[in-house]
């Protein structure tokens, strides 16, 4: 707050998820216990591929890719358009960054961000984000079969048996 109270930071939209000083206690809680979320990106892969999914490029982004909120994230490319897939500490949180990033879909403690490549005016760099309505969002957004798969897993997650790991 004091940095807002001078004005400093008055023009950066930051997260509200770093402003919420429980909501930080509860982001740093998955750091500090042995409890982890359930589930991982490589069954939530797999499971997606049993569902008929085509599922390529899969890769961990870089700390510095992480949104505010998220254990860990990947890019993956789904029926060809390209995902980032965030891993939150809890289905609470993955709401929060599900509204914050925009253009995702959230299932339990995972967020799916649809990142298109022609998203950027300069898509090598990934510099300049054109306006929304310039860019081809996944179509996967609004796929009902897609969020019912993702429902599954995470309904599944804890059992491995049902979830295919």
């Amino acid at each position: 707050q004091g940095l807002y109270a001078l004005g400093i930071l008055n023009e950066t939209p930051w997260s509200d998820l770093i402003q919420d000083t429980q909501r930080v206690k509860t982001l740093i809680q998955p750091f500090a216990s042995d409890k982890a979320v359930e589930g991982h990106f490589m069954s939530l892969i797999r499971f997606l591929k049993k569902k008929r999914y085509d599922i390529v490029e899969c890769a961990f982004l870089p700390h510095s890719q992480q949104r505010v909120g998220t254990l860990s994230a990947i890019a993956a490319t789904i029926e060809a358009d390209r995902f980032a897939i965030y891993r939150c500490p809890d289905e609470s949180t993955a709401t929060k960054v599900a509204a914050d990033v925009t253009h995702a879909i959230q299932a339990g403690p995972w967020v799916l961000r649809s990142i298109p490549v022609l998203m950027y005016a300069d898509p090598h760099y990934e510099m300049g984000q054109l306006p929304d309505d310039q860019i081809a969002w996944s179509p996967l957004l609004h796929n009902k079969a897609f969020q019912a798969a993702l429902n599954d897993y995470v309904q599944n997650a804890s059992d491995p048996a049902r979830s295919g790991d």
